[in-house]
């Protein structure tokens, strides 16, 4: 910005000094006229660009009076200690640090610095990075914090910067001078206050009058939540301070007792808990607990019943709900359980789960979304319009909930990627039941125009009849695709198992060609990874696709919270969901990972975790081949483990056996294709480094032949071995020449290990498109060839045991 002012900005007059000098003139009057202040963080990458986009919607939702609620339920907030944000790995843990928090506090006295631009950088590095409210804390030394007690302007000063930045809650201390508390009240704008007091010296009881005039006065001085922390000094504080809750109800009250003694009234207390983290320096407090203990806790005293959860539809074998929920139950120290439920009958989940008294709620898949509306006494909003549910839970007194959450999985999805903003144009590709949650999305998000396609018109002329004529929807056709405007956003919710037939596949190929502004495609179907339609939005008109793994994920977390009331972190979720696939970040997947610069690359992708695994016994039954002995019981150098992985080597008699049946798939695939003149490796050729089959095939037979838990692949370091690049006159990044190199490792259950370097080449093609198109390559090349090894070790296998090779060790 200094360079720019300075040197490349000749439409305004030149400054006569350096523009920092001006900056620095200006300041305080900028700072005195303004009555709010927006930090801008620098940002890194486009990941953290697009996040502040989210951020400021946060901040303006913050100043123009419509903040978080404050919550009304069990609630958390977690306490960081952090001398500076930016130091270690505060910012990478903060995701996890706070999750299934309602709140995050920042404790200014612990910062190693109380200059205001020191404090605004870090309420600002803050928000972007969490979007759950800020309390802003000033604790001093008497409270049990470190800034000095007699500091009032400066205690005044600061404080006003937190109501400037919008900030949710502001802690103040009761103690402070009573002028002064009340200016600060005045000022607040839309921040809401705490008012706290603290005892450590535990000197007053809880029936001392101190702790009553405290609360008259927070009261009388209009603050929203008032926060008393005592000290336990023997066991029955605790119920002394429950006595006192009992009979203090004109505001919200956070009250608990410190030390050990005093564990058991922050397991009870009901709002605004705080909390700390394992991942923390250290606590803020003496005997302060995590979220997972005191839910383990709050299980063991009775306060926290056990609960029964399930999905419930056909098919559900597959499903990843209960991995996800189970992850979320573990994370936080909750007693349920999730599970199963296989039927196309909604009277029978009614009978057999709902019915239970320990009955917590049901996802709901197809065929019942819809078949389980007449059990909720309760819909939400989009439910109602929608037309189905996804999310079913009891009220209490015989009362069920039913929701949809499926809509929240495609807006977070979208957010999560950069896509905020509204007068959008969207399309939604697909008739079914996942289309209309597509609608009301768009809706959510503000589209003014939404465009469906689907091979049954029909279909779309139910689904449109059903919502207002507000939503603006149109339906598209093969006369109507080729005047249709341009596209921002894309929702594509075909069936991954359904053949698209040519027509259809022209007029998407067609809408798809008018992407403008974000071009964000979200694939619904999460199972292959990659689908014909995200290959076609992004190799050939480069739409920035959003697999099918993000939505299932966010509508996830979206239901647990409608569950639980509390919401599990992102990534572990994600790699709980996505952990028992082994269709790897599979080689089409890298199409989708973001390139910044032509450097080395260091990308690691490992999708399963084959501790102990036992092996997937497959569906397909075929003969053994009588010339392979039982080799996992022989003690010979030539097939020992190596420290759990054999190199080279086939470890075991299952992987024999199983390389053996993925031969025969790729043998039967290309039996035909030899007639045509194809040369194929499995002549038995062992100098040929490629299978003559396509990277798909290879990765269907794999599945098929090992099962899909039995393989995995960890794609390694990426590194340049030949670049010539320059800059047009449009000052686009042009590539004369590309070469990559990229390593990939494939591993079976059993622990047989190969790894292989695969090579892509680009040429006069732009930057960005050349390297997602030799990193591609590179990727699918050396899985290929890691392949082609395991078939390569077979043949050699069978020749050394045809030979009498392995005689000599018996």
């Amino acid at each position: 910005m200094v360079e720019f002012l300075n040197e490349k900005d000749t439409e305004r007059p030149a400054y006569t000094e350096e523009i920092s000098s001006v900056w620095n003139r200006r300041k305080p009057w900028y700072e005195a006229v303004s009555n709010y202040f927006f930090y801008l963080p620098h940002c890194n990458n486009n990941d953290e660009l697009s996040h502040l986009k989210k951020t400021m919607g946060l901040f303006i939702d913050e100043i123009i009076g419509d903040p978080a609620p404050v919550p009304n339920s069990r609630s958390y907030f977690v306490c960081l200690t952090y001398p500076d944000l930016k130091e270690g790995n505060a910012l990478e843990n903060l995701s996890k640090i706070t999750s299934g928090a309602d709140a995050v506090e920042l404790r200014v006295d612990l910062l190693k610095s109380y200059n205001h631009d020191f404090v605004a950088e870090q309420i600002a590095l803050l928000r972007n990075h969490t979007e759950i409210p800020i309390i802003f804390t000033l604790r001093t030394v008497s409270q049990g914090g470190k800034f000095p007690d007699s500091e009032y302007e400066r205690i005044s000063k600061l404080t006003e910067l937190a109501f400037k930045m919008g900030v949710a809650y502001v802690d103040m201390e009761l103690s402070l001078p009573e002028s002064l508390f009340s200016t600060l009240v005045a000022n607040k704008r839309f921040t809401r206050i705490i008012g706290s007091h603290h005892d450590f010296s535990g000197e007053f009881k809880w029936d001392n009058s101190e702790w009553e005039n405290k609360y008259n006065f927070a009261v009388n001085s209009n603050v929203d939540i008032i926060k008393f922390v005592g000290t336990a000094l023997e066991f029955t504080d605790n119920f002394a301070l429950e006595a006192f809750r009992k009979t203090h109800t004109a505001k919200p009250l956070i009250a608990i007792n410190m030390r050990r003694l005093g564990q058991l009234s922050r397991i009870v207390n009901p709002l605004l808990t705080p909390v700390t983290h394992p991942l923390l320096p250290n606590s803020a407090a003496p005997g302060q607990l995590s979220i997972k203990q005191i839910n383990q806790s709050l299980y063991i005293i009775g306060g926290l019943s056990p609960k029964k959860f399930a999905v419930v539809g056909s098919p559900v074998s597959h499903s990843r709900s209960p991995a996800l929920h189970t992850k979320g139950y573990e994370l936080f120290g909750l007693p349920y359980e999730f599970s199963k439920f296989e039927t196309d009958d909604a009277n029978k989940v009614y009978n057999e789960l709902v019915k239970d008294p320990e009955f917590g709620g049901c996802a709901i898949t197809i065929p019942l979304k819809m078949d389980m509306l007449k059990y909720a006494t309760e819909l939400s909003d989009s439910a109602r319009i929608i037309g189905a549910i996804n999310t079913f839970y009891p009220l209490g007194d015989g009362k069920y909930y039913g929701t949809n959450t499926d809509w929240i999985g495609i807006t977070e999805s979208f957010k999560n990627n950069g896509v905020y903003g509204s007068a959008m144009k969207g399309l939604i590709i697909g008739g079914g039941g996942t289309s209309r949650a597509a609608v009301y999305a768009f809706k959510q998000m503000g589209c003014k125009k939404i465009y469906m396609l689907n091979r049954t018109v029909s279909k779309l002329q139910e689904i449109k009849d059903s919502f207002p004529s507000d939503y603006n929807i149109e339906i598209l056709d093969s006369s109507s695709v080729p005047n249709i405007e341009n596209i921002d956003l894309v929702v594509s919710t075909v069936p991954a198992n359904v053949d698209l037939d040519p027509e259809f596949t022209s007029n998407i190929r067609h809408v798809l060609s008018k992407g403008s502004g974000p071009k964000a495609f979200i694939e619904a179907a999460y199972k292959p990874l990659v689908t014909p339609l995200m290959t076609i939005a992004n190799e050939e008109f480069m739409w920035n696709v959003i697999p099918g793994r993000e939505m299932l994920v966010n509508q996830g977390i979206a239901q647990f919270q409608e569950f639980c009331g509390i919401k599990p972190p992102y990534d572990e979720v994600f790699e709980a969901v996505t952990s028992e696939y082994s269709f790897l970040v599979n080689v089409s997947m890298t199409i989708y990972h973001k390139v910044d610069t032509p450097t080395t690359y260091q990308e690691t992708t490992l999708l399963n975790q084959y501790n102990n695994r036992k092996p997937e016994s497959t569906a397909i039954k075929e003969e053994k081949l009588v010339w392979f002995p039982d080799i996992t019981t022989w003690s010979i150098e030539e097939i020992e483990r190596l420290k759990g992985a054999i190199t080279g080597r086939l470890a075991s008699k299952w992987s024999v056996d199983q390389t053996t049946r993925f031969y025969r798939y790729i043998d039967r695939y290309i039996g035909d294709r030899l007639q045509r003149g194809k040369r194929v490796f499995p002549s038995r050729s062992k100098d040929q480094n490629d299978l003559g089959v396509g990277i798909k095939i290879l990765i269907e037979a794999a599945n098929k032949a090992f099962g899909y838990n039995n393989w995995m692949t960890c794609v390694g370091e990426s590194i340049i071995v030949e670049y010539a690049g320059t800059i047009n006159e449009g000052n686009v990044a042009f590539v004369n020449k590309l070469r990559l190199e990229t390593s990939v490792k494939l591993t079976l259950a059993d622990n047989t290990v190969i790894e292989k370097i695969g090579a892509g080449r680009a040429s006069n093609l732009n930057r960005e498109i050349a390297f997602r198109k030799v990193k591609k390559e590179s990727v699918s090349d050396a899985l290929k060839k890691c392949f082609t090894e395991l078939v390569i070790l077979l043949f050699d296998y069978e020749d050394k045991v045809k030979s009498g090779y392995y005689e000599k060790y018996r």
